[in-house]
């Protein structure tokens, strides 16, 4: 991914390392024989439009089924996740967003 984004500098949104990064999901479902994830409903007809897109993360597999919804999104997550080896240099790397969490007010 890290290749991808050189050839991709021109790529401001880092549409296509986060399209590579979101590939994970559906490949890590394919493989294990016991999850079966599907997907209903109508997409929206621009995909490059802003949508916020929520999950009730009643699991770990919400992270992959949500991998599995055919367009590039940006994820919130929790800032101490981009401090985790590998993943969080991934979702540096898609553009993802962390999130700071704290008690109060945050100037």
């Amino acid at each position: 991914m890290a290749a991808v984004r050189l050839i991709t500098l021109s790529d401001p949104g880092r549409y296509a390392v986060g399209y590579l990064f979101r590939r994970i999901g559906p490949v890590m479902a394919t493989l294990n024989p016991l999850w079966r994830f599907r997907t209903s409903g109508t997409p929206p007809a621009d995909p490059r439009r802003p949508y916020v897109v929520v999950s009730n993360h009643e699991s770990f597999a919400d992270i992959l089924l949500i991998s599995h919804l055919p367009w590039e999104m940006k994820w919130l997550s929790k800032a101490e996740l981009f401090k985790v080896p590998v993943l969080g240099w991934l979702m540096h790397l898609a553009g993802d967003i962390p999130v700071r969490r704290a008690r109060g007010a945050v100037p």
